[in-house]
C-alpha cells in the first residue's frame, strides 16, 4: 500500500482494512430482526407474561 492509501493492486482503489472488511461482511450476514434497535414495549409485556405463566416468577416468597 502507498502512503496515498491506494494500491497498485487494486486499479488505483483505496485498500480497505482487513478488520473493517471483516465487520462489513458480519452486517451483511447478520439476521435483519438483530438490526434493529430494542423497543420495551414490544418485548416486556410479554416477557413478563411468559414468566408469570411459568411459576418461576413468585416475588411474594
Amino acid at each position: 500500500m502507498s502512503f496515498s492509501g491506494q494500491s497498485p493492486k487494486n486499479n488505483g482503489e483505496k485498500e480497505r482494512c482487513g478488520i473493517i472488511g471483516s465487520v462489513d461482511e458480519y452486517f451483511i450476514n447478520m439476521d435483519e430482526r438483530l438490526l434493529k434497535p430494542y423497543s420495551p414495549k414490544e418485548t416486556e409485556n410479554r416477557i413478563y407474561k411468559l414468566w408469570n405463566d411459568s411459576g418461576f416468577f413468585n416475588p411474594t416468597q
